[in-house]
């Protein structure tokens, strides 16, 4: 909020929650912070968060060029966390499983020839994509995703895209989606 910059909140904040974390038993803090807002990161910095990893977010209408035919299988997010596939490593703490089994999110796997090669999770109402995951790195299975994703929704949003996921953000770029915004993931950690 703009009229309370500035005035050391963060760290009268942190000088308060910081001992009852410890004393609850908290090991780990996780915060988003745009990563324009110097000011928020030095503070967040300075009371000993670090930055983990970098996001980008994304929105607009698909635009694909060629389209190409897939199958598309409901799932339940039982059947994401037990396949193979399946790894949260890259996900921002609002896009995680645990947090998104609290919302109204459908699962698909995308099949070619019958077999499962992508992955992805779309809210019906608002096109918001939390995960997706592509298990081969070729053009067709990625284009068969977006394909899948674009007959449900050809509007979508896709926050907090790891920018060590080279592919997300090629494809991203690819299809003409607009990078709203980008965030810094830092946590604090117990010493």
């Amino acid at each position: 909020i703009p009229t309370h910059r500035g005035k050391g909140l963060v760290y009268g904040m942190y000088d308060y929650a910081f001992p009852r974390l410890i004393d609850a038993g908290i090991q780990k803090s996780r915060l988003e912070v745009i990563t324009e807002n110097i000011r928020a990161v030095r503070a967040y910095q300075k009371v000993g968060f670090q930055i983990e990893r970098t996001y980008k977010c994304y929105q607009g209408e698909i635009f694909l060029n060629d389209p190409l035919p897939f199958q598309l299988e409901k799932a339940n997010l039982d059947e994401w966390t037990v396949s193979p596939h399946f790894d949260q490593s890259s996900y921002s703490w609002d896009n995680e499983i645990e947090t998104l089994q609290r919302g109204n999110f459908d699962a698909y796997f995308v099949l070619h020839k019958g077999q499962r090669e992508s992955f992805f999770l779309i809210h019906p109402e608002n096109g918001k994509i939390p995960q997706m995951k592509c298990f081969s790195s070729d053009y067709s299975s990625w284009t068969r995703l977006f394909s899948a994703i674009q007959s449900l929704s050809p509007v979508i949003k896709i926050d907090n895209v790891d920018t060590r996921e080279h592919r997300k953000i090629d494809w991203a770029h690819r299809l003409l989606l607009k990078n709203t915004i980008d965030q810094y993931d830092m946590s604090w950690y117990k010493s």
